[in-house]
């Protein structure tokens, strides 16, 4: 997980800016290569009393800031060219800019450009899944107000944004200021454009499942898909954004690792693409119970251990078992949202265990995938007929893990989803 945490405090009240001159207001350039996003964060922030400039590239956003006196950057990471992180070390290397804010959106499960934006010197990271436009412009002003400013802005009332809070706090509030959150994206214009992506994207992965290794298709795969988490986030489709952004993340690892490059893990892509399809009508946003959970059984203490890293990059916790019965045992007390089991372990093995759990109240919808190294996928091609709801080889990557068990989850779990940012520690 980050080495540094993302946080947010509980809002408290600050004293408000002394006004100054009227026409002094704080100056933020937005950086996106997603043109409706620039436009919606442009209109959002205008509205908000800022000046804004925009830029498509991280090149062109370095020309700007030659021109600019800019007061805060908003900086998606993932640009075509200069990347978010090589934009961060320039501004940092300029004497004039050194000082500057830059607040970075980042995909919640790349996990090295988030390293990567933290060693350059962001001063915030958001995660582009959970905040939309009312929670984006707060942080900003959070981050000008804690600021030493060189002069006074014209700005309302806020709360301060500071890695401070704990872990419940911060994951509280979050939910409570997500909930508040008015979408920014019209129902029809977002339909428009997620169908438009969505169609896209599944012409892609079919181009890609026909081909050999295909980097730079993948990328435009990643791509994508990163469109589609960034509108969903600004219409409040949470749900679609998560999913969106943990296939985004997958399919850049695939892209960027040909070893990765598999029948299996093309196969998960293309159940979240598809997952992602049957999203676009509803817009559904929450978390599941907190006591939500994933059942998670093998016989080898490492596997398990890797499994419940892997889900923990989609925020879902594990309850472990070392062997069938002891499991069974276990889904006979409460509702887990999810089952992983291993097939080969001793006594009961994972096909008679799928069964049994299957026969248990409240467990005739949920997922069960096995996690083996007994199936070859390719010839695995029925795994409704031993119970199961899907399968995965050993060893296995953690993000297809993640990815796959996302997706199930938001097609049987009434689409609800856990916030990827709540257990970074």
């Amino acid at each position: 997980m980050y080495a540094h945490p993302v946080t947010m405090t509980p809002i408290t009240p600050i004293t408000p800016i002394t006004p100054g001159d009227p026409s002094d207001r704080p100056r933020i350039l937005i950086v996106d290569d997603d043109a409706l996003v620039r436009r919606i964060y442009l209109s959002k922030f205008s509205a908000e009393g800022f000046d804004v400039a925009t830029a498509e590239s991280g090149e062109r956003a370095l020309r700007e800031l030659d021109g600019l006196r800019a007061d805060v950057v908003l900086l998606d990471l993932m640009l075509p060219g200069i990347g978010g992180a090589a934009v961060i070390k320039a501004i940092r290397a300029r004497a004039e800019t050194r000082e500057l804010p830059v607040v970075v959106f980042s995909n919640a499960y790349l996990d090295e450009e988030v390293h990567a934006a933290r060693d350059a010197g962001a001063s915030l990271v958001l995660g582009k899944s959970n905040h939309g436009p009312r929670q984006v412009v707060d942080a900003v002003r959070g981050v000008l107000v804690a600021r030493t400013a060189p002069r006074e802005w014209r700005l309302p009332l806020m709360a301060p944004v500071t890695p401070a809070a704990s872990a419940s706090e911060s994951t509280a509030v979050s939910t409570a200021r997500r909930r508040r959150s008015v979408s920014q994206l019209p129902a029809n214009a977002f339909a428009e454009r997620a169908g438009e992506l969505l169609r896209s994207i599944a012409d892609r992965h079919t181009a890609l499942t026909s081909s050999r290794h295909d980097g730079l298709g993948l990328l435009e795969l990643a791509h994508r898909l990163r469109s589609l988490a960034g509108i969903a986030a600004i219409a409040g489709h949470r749900t679609m954004a998560c999913l969106a952004e943990a296939t985004e993340s997958l399919t850049r690892q695939v892209a960027e690792q040909p070893r990765c490059h598999t029948t299996s893990t093309l196969r998960t892509i293309g159940q979240a693409v598809a997952c992602l399809h049957r999203l676009t009508g509803t817009h559904a946003v929450g978390d599941l119970p907190a006591d939500a959970a994933a059942l998670v059984v093998d016989d080898d203490q490492l596997v398990r251990a890797l499994v419940k890293a892997a889900l923990g990059k989609v925020g879902l916790a594990t309850v472990p078992a070392g062997d069938a019965a002891t499991a069974l045992r276990l889904a006979a007390e409460r509702n887990f949202a999810i089952v992983l089991s291993d097939v080969m372990m001793l006594g009961m093995n994972g096909l008679q265990f799928a069964a049994r759990v299957r026969a248990l109240p409240g467990y005739q919808a949920t997922p069960i995938i096995f996690v083996t190294g007994l199936v070859d996928l390719p010839t695995f091609s029925d795994p409704a007929g031993s119970q199961a709801s899907d399968v995965i080889a050993k060893p296995f990557l953690a993000l297809e893990l993640a990815t796959k068990a996302l997706a199930h989850l938001l097609r049987t779990g009434g689409r609800q989803v856990v916030d990827p940012w709540a257990n970074v520690n």
